[in-house]
């Protein structure tokens, strides 16, 4: 806590002025007030602090998560000699007029990569250091060496009454970042089979969220994630596969099911089919935004 406390006043010194939207901010934040803060500060050797606020909160769920081996936070997404990652997606089994598939690169930062330990260890015995396949069914053995769990951060707002998991179901029913983050770490290191990927909302409180690949993990306990969704396994199989005897397992087919929407959508795009939706939460990030024109589809524009 002492050394987030270091960073937060590094980044915001104004935390320390005893203003109220200073005070404000700062119990939030920190939990302490001013008077605390200037007693720990002035200590010729400022000890340990207690947790509070919502880094407070971070930092005692951090703690918490023992069930899983942190592999790297911030991990860069890059190919060979410092390009972008590719992403290959090959055509659906099923889906015999598809010849080509799609190929994209991608750029970003993953926060957060675990490794979940097995029965044998950190890494599978009958596992191989390849590719890991996209699509796979239930029948299907399973190739990996290693089950992967890829976390995004997000700060949010709260949560208010019956709004917490509402930034995590987000990101799996309407966003494309997670899936893409999870194959870009497997096709990056042979033999990791993502297993589960989630969100971890940052507010009053943490909470570490995860949607689990059923075939592989029945549950995860409280020291791996708080709350443990299936959100896609009714909703999701391969294009072409037969509804009466699907074989597929939902959550791969999750994941390719975005991946086809980021390439239709990468494809779409290259070929000029682009519909703008102009909005002021949209527009309002544009640094060209009076040049299109669409600012005058808005009172007072953007200026």
């Amino acid at each position: 806590m002492a050394i987030a406390l270091r960073y937060a006043l590094d980044m915001a010194p104004w935390l320390g002025r005893s203003d109220a939207v200073a005070s404000h901010r700062r119990r939030s934040l920190l939990g302490l007030s001013h008077q605390q803060l200037e007693s720990w500060l002035d200590s010729e050797k400022p000890g340990p602090i207690t947790l509070g606020g919502r880094l407070g909160a971070m930092l005692r769920r951090e703690i918490e998560l023992t069930g899983a081996g942190l592999v790297a936070m911030e991990w860069d997404l890059v190919g060979t000699a410092n390009s972008r990652a590719s992403i290959v997606v090959p055509p659906s089994p099923e889906d015999e007029d598809e010849e080509n598939g799609w190929t994209f690169e991608l750029s970003g930062r993953i926060d957060r990569i675990d490794v979940l330990p097995q029965a044998e260890g950190w890494l599978r015995k009958a596992g191989f250091r390849e590719p890991m396949p996209l699509d796979l069914d239930f029948d299907d053995d399973d190739p990996s060496l290693r089950h992967i769990i890829i976390r995004e951060v997000k700060s949010i707002e709260g949560p208010g009454p019956n709004e917490n998991g509402k930034r995590h179901q987000k990101a799996i029913l309407q966003e494309v970042q997670l899936a893409l983050y999870a194959r870009a770490w497997e096709l990056a290191n042979p033999g990791d089979r993502v297993v589960a990927v989630g969100v971890s909302e940052i507010g009053e409180d943490t909470s570490h969220w995860l949607e689990i690949d059923e075939s592989v993990l029945d549950s995860v306990d409280s020291t791996i994630a708080d709350e443990v969704t299936q959100l896609g396994a009714q909703l999701h199989r391969r294009r072409g596969e037969s509804p009466s005897q699907p074989r597929s397992v939902p959550f791969r087919a999750w994941l390719r099911h975005r991946l086809e929407i980021s390439g239709r959508s990468i494809e779409a795009a290259e070929s000029g089919l682009v519909h703008p939706t102009p909005s002021h939460q949209v527009c309002g990030y544009c640094p060209v935004s009076m040049a299109c024109g669409f600012d005058l589809s808005f009172s007072g524009g953007f200026s």
